[in-house]
């Protein structure tokens, strides 16, 4: 990301952000920079991606993942009241679905069909992917179509 100085000291209030301990500050410094001006996409590969064991988007621990949808909608609040006219903003349940989603996943990836099957009635009450985690079976075909799906 290559931002100019005097954009970035306009328009961001970085000491705000700092304030507040924002878990990833990149995401809140686009979207600010984004109301003000253009922002350009660059078709090369400039950096290498690679997914370690444990990071702050990919852990294994219920809680962290749960924890970091709170601080996602802290972040996204505190948004909202620099732009209002990016419309209401989206009430507490969705983040707590969101975490609940996010904690989902790291239990497939955990092989933990107990947490799978609790995160699932959380987060998508009568819906498919409840089902999919309402028995071993299912929770088993569900994990292994994702693990086949993640090697293609």
């Amino acid at each position: 990301m290559c931002i100019r100085r005097s954009t970035f000291e306009e328009h961001v209030p970085a000491d705000e952000f700092a304030k507040r301990r924002f878990p990833r500050e990149d995401w809140p410094v686009l979207l600010v920079l984004a109301a003000y001006g253009d922002i350009r996409y660059i078709p090369v590969s400039t950096a290498t991606y690679r997914i370690g064991r444990e990071s702050i988007t990919r852990t294994s621990n219920y809680e962290k993942v749960i924890h970091r949808a709170q601080e996602d909608m802290e972040m996204t609040q505190y948004l909202y009241t620099l732009f209002p006219e990016w419309g209401p903003f989206r009430d507490e349940p969705y983040f707590a679905t969101v975490g609940y989603h996010n904690a989902l996943h790291a239990a497939y990836r955990n092989n933990d069909y107990k947490a799978a099957h609790e995160f699932a009635k959380k987060a998508f009450p009568n819906k498919w992917a409840t089902r999919m985690a309402c028995n071993k079976l299912t929770f088993h075909l569900f994990r292994w179509i994702q693990i086949k799906r993640r090697k293609l």
